[in-house]
């Protein structure tokens, strides 16, 4: 019995690090995939969230599991110079590609 959960315990481990190594090998491409699969549909759907949103200035935000951060900079821009906005990504290529052009974003 032991020896059953720590195998279905490893399996689980190997297909979660093998999500992350399929993302990550993505993710520098995964606007342009985005847009691609979409037929550039993920650009209405990021600025109609906004929109619902109802963002009027000041507020705090935050972009959990952004990515390479095309939701987090339409919220940064909505908040304003007044608000925060703040994002969370765990994958090293997007954090890196956020980072060189995060002048829009306030924090993060």
């Amino acid at each position: 019995m032991e020896v059953n959960a720590e195998m279905e315990g490893m399996a689980q481990r190997n297909r979660d690090t093998f999500v992350q190594e399929i993302f990550a090998s993505i993710a520098t491409d995964i606007d342009f995939l985005s847009s691609f699969f979409s037929f550039g549909l993920d650009q209405s759907w990021r600025k109609r969230l906004v929109s619902l949103l109802k963002l009027t200035g000041g507020e705090k935000v935050l972009d959990v599991c952004t990515g390479t951060g095309k939701l987090a900079f339409l919220l940064s821009k909505k908040v304003g110079e007044k608000g925060q906005s703040q994002v969370l990504t765990s994958v090293k290529k997007c954090s890196a590609k956020l980072k060189r052009s995060s002048t829009a974003v306030h924090r993060i």
